[in-house]
């Protein structure tokens, strides 16, 4: 929704480059760009270049630990208000594009004194590393002159002519952390359109099909896996709406998608390679010219050779190493020269030159072209990203529990195509004897905590030791390969319930290549082996089946079969779940709203009765556009279910949490036992690595030392009044007796909090409001690093007070009286005030 001239958009750069000279930016300085994808992260990156420094392009969905790696490395962060609060302290310098700030005299143009030299560093990329650390890539001016001079001279160039000299429209798809962003940048910096494709919509084939459509895009950069999916939704199906320039690049292209681009008449289809060390592009292709693929020939002033071991020409036909050398050569790693010197090597074809080992095996044909063969170590392309094996072995040998870690890349998972499997041996038990348990979804956490979403594997493989070859190695070829949907990990799947349950279910395993009867409605597509480009062609199907414009942001937001069948219909998100339509009232994590993307969503802990659906009543008195969220008791969805701690339950409600939103800052909200478990969830959430930015707790207070659950005269009874809604005497509570089952389930009957739920159910209930009461007498609080808000019942002159909490709490404990019974809390009038106090949080803005 934003239109910057290219006057506007210069003036917008010259004024930030000139806040960030008056900071003391220069020649040589590192600045990163932690900013969402807006036209203020293409203003932030010219800015940083005008002011002679170098930018460093930061994805702020990394987890917070690489966050601080990458940030650690700068001395200026570009950054906007919404963003800053959630990244590290790194200590740098932070300048927000979207504050007014102190703009020296005179600062209309170009900053003076700015002197760019071919040698001066221009931005440094960050890639996976074999030692288990990113490696930052210094790229200078002379290398992205170079890049741009052959684009300008070349397809840019021959795009113009083609089609009459007109300005073109170039949709750029890329995330700005990955140097093939440039790609699209240059035709900017050419004088073209820059359509800048926002998020939902670049992750999405069909969207991005329809919306290239619409708004007449001329030119698009993608990676072959990819345009694969593009041209499933019909990217070239209509020569009208099809791109006139279709780009390739960042791993090897299909002979089928070769085919197919090759067919496309009046399209202009390059192939283009290059690693990111060598300034995004050094080998180059028309498609039109070779009826396989080809990466071709160097660019200008860039050369190519292959070499054998000995670094020796191979002739034509042979396979050998390629070399690379001339000016698009980065400087090297930042701060490591010991790498830098093992892959930049001497050139022994030209004095004074270096090289560039690429690790890639090519050979050259008879008419001096060169085709790509692979790899020659371990590094991997993956959907044009590249992964280091070793950097996720090295975190994923760091997990609680692990002894030894391995991670091999497989193409025999969901939907073709390569995927990454980790392999673990756990750590020996306590005796020495037995292996310690290793659960998938906590090692899962674990990295997603560490490393970015597209390096994490998607399956997991435990193991009680690793197979070995005759030279007593890692026989990585003897890796089994991982169990198709998780058949035979012991668990009982629930099976789907309703119609659209079903389809979903049904839908999961066609896509990704599961039996029919592997996929339960608690199975996420991810945890199955799903990956990005698969959910995108799992929402066409989707969006086939159900009539629904689901996309694949609703995936990610809700990634099992049960949510996203809870999931609202449309561009309008509907005001409230509805427990009585095909939603599932049983699920474990139940959406009461789905609200606005990018509103912090509110999580919401069951109390002792175990249901998350009492908190309706905060629905109305919150902002419409929160997305509102409610953990449920395991009982429900299967019955007998017993977890055996406050803290097992919250390390599941945990990862349940961080399936619908990956990373913090977290809004935490519980009442009565579910105050203490959410503290807990809390706590957890610390632990590994989150930021918790609210912590709400209503009327519930941990045990004190040595205290033991009482038992129950009438748990039944309890388990009404505890939400307010004691039974009357038609449902057998005459003067005042216990309370029967039949008793309960008639008062269910009525419109209470437990309507939605048969007789069986609300019998579970019961038994699980029983177990809770033992389990909060048993539980020891962690500390939670912050204050909270505590919400308490005024009505209970027995209640133990705010200090209760103190030495579970950094922070302050600030009270709020709310005028009602504990069992009142979520009535309509308690429930505006406490929804007010959640507003002063933040959380209901």
């Amino acid at each position: 929704d934003t239109a910057l001239t290219f006057a506007e958009l210069d003036a917008r750069a010259d004024a930030l480059a000139h806040r960030l000279a008056g900071h003391g930016v220069g020649p040589e300085h590192l600045v990163a760009l932690a900013l969402p994808r807006s036209a203020d992260s293409v203003v932030a990156l010219l800015a940083v270049l005008k002011a002679g420094a170098a930018f460093v392009p930061v994805d702020t969905d990394y987890p917070a630990e690489r966050l601080a790696r990458l940030l650690g490395t700068t001395s200026t962060v570009v950054t906007d208000a919404a963003t800053a609060p959630g990244l590290p302290d790194t200590g740098a310098v932070r300048v927000l594009v979207d504050a007014p700030g102190p703009v020296p005299a005179g600062a209309a143009g170009p900053v003076p004194g700015r002197r760019i030299l071919p040698g001066s560093a221009a931005y440094v990329i960050h890639t996976s590393g074999s030692t288990g650390e990113p490696k930052g890539v210094v790229i200078d001016h002379a290398g992205l002159r170079n890049l741009y001079a052959f684009h300008r001279a070349g397809v840019i160039a021959r795009a113009e002519e083609l089609h009459g000299g007109r300005r073109m429209r170039m949709a750029l798809t890329a995330a700005l952390s990955f140097d093939t962003s440039w790609e699209g940048l240059l035709w900017m910096v050419a004088g073209h359109e820059l359509h800048l494709v926002d998020d939902d919509t670049r992750r999405d084939a069909a969207a991005l099909v329809r919306h290239i459509a619409r708004a007449g895009i001329d030119a698009l950069d993608v990676t072959p896996t990819y345009a694969e999916q593009l041209v499933e939704e019909g990217l070239l199906d209509d020569p009208a709406h099809r791109p006139k320039v279709l780009l390739l690049g960042g791993e090897a292209a299909g002979a089928a998608l070769w085919t197919r681009v090759r067919a496309a008449d009046g399209m202009l289809c390059h192939n283009l390679y290059g690693p990111t060390e060598c300034s995004v592009d050094t080998l180059w292709w028309d498609a039109a010219l070779s009826e396989e693929p080809l990466v071709g020939r160097p660019l200008a002033n860039t050369r190519a050779y292959v070499l054998d071991a000995g670094l020796r020409p191979v002739a034509p036909g042979v396979p050998g190493e390629l070399y690379l050398a001339g000016p698009s050569l980065a400087r090297g790693y930042l701060n490591r020269p010991s790498l830098t010197a093992g892959r930049f090597v001497a050139c022994p074809f030209e004095d004074g030159a270096r090289m560039y080992r690429t690790g890639d095996l090519v050979r050259w044909d008879r008419e001096g072209r060169i085709e790509y063969l692979g790899r020659a170590d371990d590094q991997v392309k993956i959907r044009g990203f590249r992964v280091e094996p070793g950097e996720i072995e090295a975190a994923l040998a760091a997990a609680p529990g692990v002894d030894r870690a391995a991670v091999t890349v497989r193409e025999d998972g969901p939907g073709g195509g390569k995927r990454l499997v980790g392999y673990v041996v756990p750590a020996p038990g306590g005796d020495g004897g037995t292996c310690s348990a290793v659960d998938a979804a906590d090692l899962r956490a674990h990295l997603a905590g560490t490393l970015p979403a597209h390096m994490v594997p998607s399956a997991f493989v435990v193991l009680d030791a690793f197979p070995r070859t005759p030279n007593d190695k890692l026989d990585r070829a003897a890796l089994p390969a991982p169990d198709p949907g998780g058949a035979g990990d012991g668990r009982v799947r629930r099976a789907p319930r309703g119609r659209r349950e079903e389809v979903l279910a049904g839908l999961f395993a066609e896509v990704l290549g599961l039996p029919a009867d592997a996929v339960g409605a608690d199975d996420g597509f991810f945890d199955l082996g799903g990956h990005s480009l698969l959910a995108a062609r799992l929402m066409a199907r989707v969006r086939e089946a159900l009539g629904e414009e689901l996309g694949v942001q609703d995936l990610f937001a809700a990634p099992t079969v049960a949510a996203l069948a809870a999931r609202s219909g449309g561009a309008v998100p509907r005001e409230e779940a509805d427990p009585r339509g095909d939603a599932d009232p049983l699920a474990p994590l139940v959406t009461l709203r789905t609200g606005a993307p990018g509103v912090p969503a509110l999580f919401c802990v069951h109390p002792g009765a175990g249901t998350g659906w009492v908190y309706r009543g905060l629905l109305e008195h919150l902002d419409p556009r929160q997305p509102v969220h409610a953990l449920q008791s395991q009982a429900l969805s299967e019955p007998g279910a017993r977890p055996g701690s406050v803290t097992e339950m919250a390390a599941e409600y945990a990862a349940r949490i961080r399936a619908v939103q990956q990373h913090g800052p977290y809004h935490l909200l519980g009442w009565s036992f579910g105050a203490v478990v959410a503290h807990e969830v809390a706590v957890t959430l610390q632990r590994d690595g989150e930021e918790v930015a609210a912590l709400t707790l209503l009327d519930g207070y941990p045990a004190a030392p040595g205290e033991t659950a009482a038992p129950a005269a009438d748990p039944l009874r309890d388990l009404l009044e505890s939400l307010g809604y004691p039974p009357r005497e038609e449902c057998g509570a005459a003067g005042g007796g216990p309370l029967t089952l039949a008793g309960l389930v008639a008062a269910a009957a009525e419109e209470g909090p437990l309507s939605v739920f048969d007789g069986e159910t609300v019998a579970a209930l019961g038994e699980a409001y029983v177990h809770h009461d033992r389990l909060a007498a048993a539980h020891r609080p962690g500390v939670f690093r912050g204050g909270v808000t505590l919400a308490v019942a005024a009505h209970e002159p027995d209640a133990p007070g705010p200090r209760v909490w103190d030495p579970y709490v950094t922070g302050p404990v600030t009270q709020h009286e709310i005028p009602c019974a504990h069992g009142e809390m979520m009535a309509t009038k308690p429930a505006a005030e406490i929804a007010a106090l959640l507003g002063e949080g933040t959380v209901g803005r």
